[in-house]
């Protein structure tokens, strides 16, 4: 305002349209109120400037809202206000359900790395026993063979001694028969083979030294007999 006090600053003006009514469609009367316009009988009925640009939709609408828009636009902001709240209290729990369930994967992965260890250190273990095992009984098993081997080994130089001592024997009673042969002459020989069969016949099955004749056997004539 002015010093004078005649003239005021204006910065905006508020231009609201009036409604209009066709009175050859609507009765005088039926349109008293704003509220009227929301009878379903006026639906699709209404012209409106566009709201969204300013001036008079914008205008009008604004008038609207205040007017009739306070309280629902308070009871719609207060639900809304409440459900953010209603839903940060759903994510908050929903963070710490999922903090203590990343907590106890923490502690189970804890207790499985545990596990690994001990299952690791059972199996090592068994693995040495069994390879004590495996080394005892090959050890076992080798003191065996070699037990059976010495047996065999000994009952074959047994063996070897014994048939030693036969082809002795029979190479020494060939070398005796080869050495009497030798001593003995054709007439040794024939009265050997009297007294044998006369010693038969006389029944006393043994020889005497005493040929059929009466006279003793003579010795070998030659060479001195040989003692075997």
């Amino acid at each position: 305002m002015d010093h004078e006090k005649q003239f005021a600053l204006q910065t905006s003006e508020w231009v609201f349209s009036y409604v209009l009514v066709n009175s050859k469609l609507v009765e005088p009367g039926s349109l008293s109120t704003w509220q009227d316009l929301l009878k379903p009988q006026w639906k699709a009925k209404i012209a409106f400037f566009d709201p969204r640009g300013s001036g008079a939709g914008e205008e009008v609408a604004s008038y609207l809202l205040v007017k009739f828009g306070g309280r629902p636009v308070n009871r719609a902001l207060d639900a809304r206000h409440n459900q953010i709240k209603a839903d940060l209290v759903s994510a908050a729990e929903a963070r710490a359900a999922a903090q203590a369930r990343f907590e106890q994967q923490e502690k189970r992965l804890a207790a499985l790395e545990h596990e690994i260890g001990a299952i690791a250190a059972s199996i090592k273990q068994e693995a040495e026993a069994e390879k004590a095992r495996l080394i005892a009984a090959a050890e076992d098993r080798a003191r065996r063979i070699q037990e059976e081997s010495a047996f065999l080994i000994e009952q074959q130089v047994k063996q070897a001694e014994e048939d030693l001592r036969r082809e002795v024997a029979a190479a020494a009673v060939a070398l005796a028969e080869k050495i009497v042969r030798s001593q003995l002459g054709a007439s040794d020989q024939q009265r050997l083979i009297d007294t044998f069969v006369g010693d038969v016949a006389s029944g006393n099955g043994h020889h005497t030294g005493t040929p059929a004749g009466g006279s003793p056997a003579p010795a070998g004539r030659g060479a001195p007999r040989s003692e075997i």
